[in-house]
């Protein structure tokens, strides 16, 4: 067995020092309780503010966008229901996958 072996199979029975618990816990009620944090206003309006410019900004590109998805998504008008469903949802996720490597070219 080596020294860490042993060290580890040795049971010592650990123990803090005389007060320490005391100390802890007279530590703990000198801070006293903690301040409730404030809401992130700032934070919240510019969330707010991008989301508000997002929707703006896609509602503009809409009529475009529309008419290419709808063009992209011809071949798999016939499949009907679920499977087209899932059809567009693997084009888009693959369009989404791309758009930051066409944002880098730009």
């Amino acid at each position: 067995m080596d020294d860490l072996e042993r060290i580890l199979a040795r049971d010592d029975g650990i123990e803090p020092s005389a007060g320490f618990a005391d100390a802890v816990r007279a530590g703990i009620e000198e801070t006293g309780e903690a301040r409730p944090l404030p809401f992130p206003w700032g934070l919240w309006a510019v969330g707010l503010l991008a989301c508000t410019a997002l929707a703006a900004g896609g509602a503009v590109l809409w009529p475009a966008v529309s008419a290419t998805a709808r063009a992209a998504l011809a071949p798999f008008a016939g499949l009907g229901g679920p499977l087209g469903y899932a059809a567009a949802g693997v084009v888009l996720s693959l369009a989404l996958g791309r758009l930051p490597h066409l944002l880098r070219r730009s």
